[in-house]
């Protein structure tokens, strides 16, 4: 059976996930007046960037037939290390795409903070939010069956059911409390690095934020990156790394987004 506590923090957790970019956009509209486009571009410049463009570069070097794949899959530290620059190299050129072909009517400093609710929002929906709602979904299945036949009756295989019934089971509650709070340290992540690629693109003088930023992300992505090389052993370091260096990122920001004149009458 799955603890009922799982099944709480998977809920706060998909709240969370969900809710926070949807009030966060209605909060930073009202306060600043800066327009809902710019979350939506902000969304969908992840997904292109991040889910199809990232990903398509991924199939090419990692899972090719070439010898950069082999290469790659025989090499557990070149294949984090490029983990880590990639993600930094494509959403961050995303966000630079997106600030220099449509935001050029856009020069107000808060339309960087609404892009960035906008890119961590999604990613916070669907990397956090719709997968707990499917492991709440499953546990109660599980829940309610007694056990694997739930499970077998959705015509998952002996082996998957086994594997998950193992996670739901075997995994301390609060971990996946941890998926939301995860959550809300990347969007800070994603507004303080919106703040600076769009300052490179509207400022004269600050094209090396962009730069900047890309080695920001990567930096930040190490965390994960030595965690699952074993380097770091206690998610609570590691997620205590990312939320350190997140705050420094945010208290950036904070210092080039006061450094830009607001623009709105």
């Amino acid at each position: 059976m799955v603890p009922t506590l799982s099944m709480v923090f998977m809920a706060i957790s998909a709240i969370v996930s969900i809710g926070l970019p949807i009030a966060l956009g209605i909060i930073w509209h009202k306060r600043t007046g800066a327009k809902a486009s710019s979350l939506f571009i902000g969304a969908a410049a992840f997904v292109v960037f991040a889910m199809i463009l990232e990903n398509i570069c991924h199939r090419l070097v990692l899972y090719g037939s070439g010898s950069c794949a082999a290469f790659m899959q025989s090499n557990l530290w070149a294949y984090g290390l490029y983990g880590v620059l990639a993600a930094g190299v494509f959403e961050e050129t995303g966000r630079l795409c997106a600030f220099k072909l449509l935001f050029k009517k856009k020069d107000d400093r808060c339309e960087s903070v609404m892009y960035g609710i906008g890119h961590g929002g999604v990613e916070a929906v669907l990397v956090s939010g719709l997968t707990m709602i499917s492991y709440i979904v499953l546990s109660v299945i599980i829940n309610v069956s007694g056990g694997m036949a739930g499970l077998t009756a959705l015509g998952m295989g002996e082996s998957q059911t086994s594997a998950l019934m193992a996670a739901f089971t075997g995994t301390n509650p609060f971990m996946y409390l941890v998926s939301g709070i995860e959550r809300i340290i990347a969007i800070a992540f994603h507004i303080s690095m919106s703040v600076l690629v769009f300052a490179a693109v509207k400022q004269k003088g600050r094209g090396w934020y962009y730069p900047l930023a890309i080695g920001l992300h990567a930096l930040l992505d190490l965390g994960a990156m030595a965690y699952q090389t074993g380097v770091i052993k206690s998610i609570i370091a590691t997620e205590g790394y990312v939320l350190v260096f997140t705050a420094l990122c945010v208290l950036l920001a904070v210092k080039v987004y006061r450094g830009m004149t607001p623009k709105r009458e």
